[in-house]
């Protein structure tokens, strides 16, 4: 008995110890549980605080950043309005030493024509006071003569009638035989005249250069034709030589001292033509006026040289017809560089230049020049008045056009050179220029073509002034005649037409932009 309370005893005790161990592992747990979520909660707590740190450096960033932005915007800004302000007062720098450089030219201009003016007024007064003299000296002779007369009258008048007969009896022979000189003189009526005819001397000068223009045009053939068949690099440094040329003359541009690297490139290129071994030839057979000296002096020169004249004369006629063609003021500085080259001495042969290569190209593409035409109406015509011919036919009006306006412009550039102030001699004088102007102003009205006309304009045009340099008053006169005269003599059905009204209204222009007055 006492034995099973005990056992019952025990197993109550054992169940409390159960209850006891249960709560203490609920306890834990719960304890357990309640730490981990605090913990948890901690975390998140943390995690949060990170993110909203991470957020705020994120905008702090993005703020830093735009700030940067709005800083590099507002330089380039400052460096945009900067380099604005620099070129305004750049062009305005620019522009008011063009206005000054202008009001110095014209000032300059100003003083030239007074001074020109009183020149000629000076030379005027003189004349007339030289006038006034010989006018006196004149009526004093006069006088005196009346006197002598007058005193020798007496004494002849008794010898007077005894010659008298045998006078009269002379003066008959003489009136028979001046009548019999008058008849054999006299000329019969043509039966073989044609109008469009130069004069002999005009057509003799322009054949020869005609015959100087097909002799280089065979030469050239031939001689690239050895060269490709010769030494390669030969050829490749007559193929950069000649490229060379056509890019420099192509590169020229208006403004003093503006073409020294290309004026340098066709210089050292000719040099060098002289110094590389070509086989020579005679330079007597591309000038028009050859020495027939053939024992004392040495006409032989590097056949390379006559093919880089003959190339580079080729450049200067396309960059005429092209450019100048379009901006006859452009031709200016190709017809500088031309005269330039062709007038140096280390490129001229016992004191002749070559020049006459650069002439047979303008003699067969613009004859004009030389008093040589024919009626543009038929195909003779045009082809003795310089028409070009591509594709087997006739180019047509405009690009003909273009072509003689060019050319007038490019002939008055090298015809119109000062070389006062050069040692070098000018190959090519200003009475060329006065001979072709000659040449086509002096054309019979009936017979002038619109080539003519096209020719004159572009040779006046931008020439003028210098013209008047060269000639002082007989310029003006010359001008007057060939913008004044010579168009109202033309007939009404060539006055109408746009080239000549052209030609009329170079006599405005010249009163606007020289102050030079023609009417």
């Amino acid at each position: 008995m006492q034995l099973a309370r005990e056992l019952e005893l025990l197993r109550l005790h054992e169940a409390e110890l159960n209850k006891v161990a249960v709560y203490q592992q609920r306890a834990f747990y719960e304890d357990l549980n309640r730490r981990s979520a605090e913990q948890a909660e901690r975390d998140f707590a943390a995690l949060a605080a990170v993110q909203a740190r991470r957020e705020a450096l994120r905008q702090e960033a993005e703020a830093v950043l735009q700030a940067h932005i709005r800083e590099e915007e507002e330089k380039a800004q400052r460096r945009r309005e900067e380099r604005a302000r620099r070129e305004a007062e750049e062009a305005a720098r620019k522009a008011a030493k063009e206005q000054a450089e202008r009001e110095a030219e014209e000032r300059a201009r100003r003083e030239r024509e007074e001074a020109a003016a009183r020149e000629r007024a000076a030379k005027e007064e003189a004349a007339r006071k030289e006038e006034a003299a010989r006018q006196a000296d004149i009526a004093k002779k006069a006088a005196e003569d009346k006197a002598a007369r007058e005193a020798a009258h007496a004494a002849a008048a008794a010898k007077k009638s005894a010659d008298e007969e045998a006078a009269r009896a002379e003066a008959a022979k003489q009136a028979e035989a001046a009548a019999a000189v008058t008849r054999q003189s006299q000329p019969l009526p043509s039966t073989s005249s044609h109008p469009f005819t130069a004069s002999p001397a005009n057509e003799a000068l322009h054949n020869r250069y005609l015959a100087i223009h097909a002799r280089l045009k065979t030469f050239r053939t031939d001689f690239w034709n050895s060269v490709k068949k010769g030494d390669p690099k030969f050829k490749s440094e007559v193929g950069d030589m000649r490229r060379l040329l056509r890019t420099s003359v192509g590169q020229l541009v208006e403004g003093k001292g503006s073409n020294k690297q290309p004026t340098e490139n066709v210089r050292k290129t000719f040099s060098k033509a002289l110094t590389l071994p070509s086989p020579p030839v005679d330079i007597r057979d591309y000038l028009a006026k050859p020495s027939t000296d053939a024992l004392t002096k040495e006409w032989q020169v590097p056949s390379l040289m006559i093919y880089m004249v003959s190339m580079f004369s080729k450049a200067v006629i396309n960059q005429f017809t092209g450019e100048g063609a379009v901006n006859t003021k452009s031709a200016e500085p190709t017809g500088v560089l031309a005269m330039q080259i062709l007038s140096m001495e280390e490129f001229s042969f016992q004191g002749t230049s070559l020049i006459d290569i650069l002439l047979a190209k303008f003699h067969a593409s613009c004859p004009v020049l030389w008093g040589i035409y024919g009626p543009e109406s038929t195909p003779q015509g045009k082809k003795r008045i310089g028409w070009r011919i591509q594709e087997g036919r006739f180019v047509d009006e405009q690009r003909h056009s273009e072509r003689m306006t060019g050319l007038g412009a490019g002939f008055a550039a090298i015809a119109l050179r000062n070389f006062s102030k050069s040692r070098l001699r000018n190959p090519f004088p200003p009475k060329e220029y006065w001979e072709s102007l000659a040449n086509i102003v002096n054309v019979p009205p009936t017979e002038v073509q619109l080539t003519h006309l096209i020719v004159l304009k572009s040779m006046v045009e931008n020439a003028a002034e210098r013209f008047i340099l060269f000639f002082d008053a007989a310029a003006v006169a010359a001008l007057r005649h060939a913008l004044v005269n010579f168009p109202r003599t033309l007939p009404e059905s060539l006055r109408t037409k746009p080239a000549c009204k052209a030609v009329e209204l170079l006599v405005g222009q010249l009163k606007t932009e020289k102050n030079l007055s023609l009417v």
